[in-house]
């Protein structure tokens, strides 16, 4: 690599996988790929600040990213 992609590498967010992590990504997971219902199950994931809250999310939004339907206006997970 060059010096400034090693640099930018260095400076982006990296996932550090680590036990209750793992564990609440495969229930967000198991959640996104059940069939939809009108009640839909869902999870509160709360802790104290620097715990991967943020992280988590950002996982899950590059796995499941939305898509916008300006024709119907709503925003959709596929």
């Amino acid at each position: 690599m060059t010096p400034e992609e090693r640099i930018d590498r260095i400076r982006s967010d990296h996932w550090i996988a680590f036990d209750r992590a793992t564990i609440v990504l495969n229930r967000l997971t198991s959640l996104m790929e059940m069939p939809q219902q009108s009640r839909m199950p869902g999870l509160m994931v709360y802790g104290s600040s620097g715990i991967g809250k943020t992280m988590i999310a950002k996982r899950m939004a590059s796995k499941y990213p939305t898509q916008y339907n300006a024709e119907l206006g709503i925003t959709k997970t596929p």
